[in-house]
């Protein structure tokens, strides 16, 4: 019964409106007073995955700049669970700025140091890789915490706690972003950024969190609690990383990554508890809502409604924007084909467009240069030039340039010589251009120059990520990426614009209920 009034005052407090004194209040703690019940990071919840709805839809439709979406999507969920750990802060010596410093300093600083290591020394055997991983970055989270704690000179443990969290939070917030950055489009990273943006209460946050509460005693390395601190969350890092594994990739890992979430998430809410008793010994529990002659407050609780149902409808209606352009279409599962000759690649990398273009086409000198498609002087001399042809039902343009080689002949290398030879071919397709080759007569550049040169095709087929020469022939790297289906996308956004209408329309009808019975009284 305890917990179960708690939770109510929680979801009270968190939903009820609060007025310009009480959002002073909080912005202006580290100055005494009194603390409050934990109830903005709700709001800021809201507005920062709002933001990443439209910031995503704005790169969709306008072409955004992308690193907006990987730095609202990478931060969104880590900020917004750092709110409400600073919220249950019960006293009020701490400013708000300063947990949110410590995020991005502590990300920062964390993020090096494990990528410096990362750079020194990487290890391939699947479970040592993880077991490295975790140690890498564990050390990294738990080394920047000290030294923060160290410059912040306090040292009670829920303040150590809530340090480590925004260490733990810049990391993952950080690392977020990272793992957006592996994706192309829009609908494959989408889902990385919000199923990772859940995982946040039970991973790096809750880790370094805490190792920080366990060293926040003086003398705390003559005691074993740091070092099983450390050890707890270099196991449950090690653990939840297990679909990372090829033995336990996909559903044999998974149960046993959600499994490591739950623990530490008890771990960290039990510590958390404890640490905030220290402080605020007795706390005071009250109601779900104040009551007035014995009876509730129903207006109260009716606004308390009404915002609730604007959360729902500002939250689905985030929703809905992802839908034309975000809905999940699948990640990037990368295979590599191998072909014997350049014909047979570029034929695959085609995607089934008949193209048969002149790699072996000669520069064609005419006696007016702007008979070229398009030329470049350097100097007076005329360095580049492209050319327009077309072959079958497609035109191509042939770009031409001088390059500087030392041919190899009989094993000797010869002078440097300049030549003016074909360096791309570009297909046209309607209003769109596609790159179909970098190099022209690449069997005869091996042969000549003793070497590969590395292609880098961007060819018709989308899923196409690299083409590149591989010993005796060329090699294919494609994507595995399932596309956006329409029917899935107008489903998807259909359910959620009508949950927010619903939603809304619940809160105009209660919002003009309470007008009007104002208006009677």
């Amino acid at each position: 019964m305890k917990i179960k009034r708690a939770l109510e005052k929680f979801a009270y407090e968190t939903f009820r409106p609060h007025s310009r004194k009480e959002y002073s209040d909080l912005f202006l703690r580290g100055k005494g007073g009194e603390a409050a019940y934990p109830w903005f990071w709700a709001r800021f919840l809201m507005f920062s995955f709002s933001a990443f709805a439209l910031v995503c839809l704005g790169y969709s439709l306008n072409g955004w700049e992308i690193s907006v979406v990987y730095f609202t999507g990478g931060i969104f969920a880590d900020l917004t669970f750092l709110v409400l750990l600073y919220e249950l802060y019960p006293k009020c010596d701490v400013p708000f700025a300063l947990p949110f410093l410590a995020f991005f300093a502590g990300g920062v600083l964390s993020s090096f140091f494990s990528d410096a290591v990362y750079a020194v020394y990487r290890c391939e055997t699947p479970y040592l890789q993880q077991l490295w991983t975790a140690f890498t970055e564990e050390t990294s989270k738990a080394a920047v915490t000290l030294i923060l704690l160290a410059a912040l000179k306090k040292r009670n443990p829920y303040f150590c706690f809530l340090i480590g969290a925004a260490v733990g939070g810049g990391y993952s917030a950080f690392e977020n972003m990272g793992y957006m950055d592996r994706y192309y489009t829009l609908s494959a990273l989408m889902p990385v950024g919000i199923f990772r943006a859940m995982g946040t209460p039970f991973s790096h946050a809750a880790w370094a969190a805490l190792f920080g509460w366990s060293v926040s005693q003086k003398g705390c390395f003559k005691t074993i609690r740091p070092y099983l601190a450390y050890a707890f969350c270099l196991t449950m890092h090690f653990f939840v990383n297990f679909p990372l594994i090829p033995f336990f990739a996909e559903w044999r890992g998974y149960p046993i990554s959600a499994l490591t979430g739950v623990i530490t998430l008890a771990a960290a809410t039990v510590v958390a508890y404890r640490a905030r008793k220290e402080l605020c010994p007795a706390p005071t529990e009250e109601g779900f809502a104040p009551t007035v002659n014995g009876e509730r407050d129903l207006r109260k609780r009716r606004a308390f409604i009404c915002n609730v149902l604007a959360a729902c409808a500002v939250t689905a209606f985030s929703l809905a924007l992802l839908g034309p352009t975000c809905v999940y279409g699948g990640t990037r599962n990368y295979v590599v084909r191998n072909f014997g000759t350049f014909s047979e690649t570029a034929a695959f990398a085609q995607s089934g467009y008949d193209l048969r273009p002149d790699f072996n086409r000669q520069y064609a000198e005419y006696a007016d240069v702007s008979e070229n498609y398009s030329y470049t002087f350097t100097d007076g001399e005329l360095t580049s030039a492209v050319q327009r042809e077309q072959y079958g039902e497609y035109f191509y343009l042939f770009t031409y340039g001088y390059v500087e080689r030392k041919p190899v002949n009989g094993g000797e290398v010869g002078e440097t010589v300049r030549l003016w030879e074909l360096r791309s071919v570009t297909l046209e397709l309607g209003e769109d251009t596609y790159r179909a080759a970098l190099f022209a007569d690449l069997s005869r550049q091996a042969d000549e120059y003793g070497r590969y040169p590395r292609l880098g095709l961007f060819m018709i087929n989308p899923a196409l990520l690299s083409v590149y020469a591989d010993g005796d022939g060329y090699a294919c790297r494609v994507s595995g990426r399932t596309e956006i289906r329409l029917t899935e996308s107008v489903a998807y956004t259909l359910v959620f614009v009508s949950l927010a209408a619903g939603c809304a329309g619940g809160y105009a009808a209660l919002k003009i209920k309470s007008r009007r019975e104002r208006y009677v009284e």
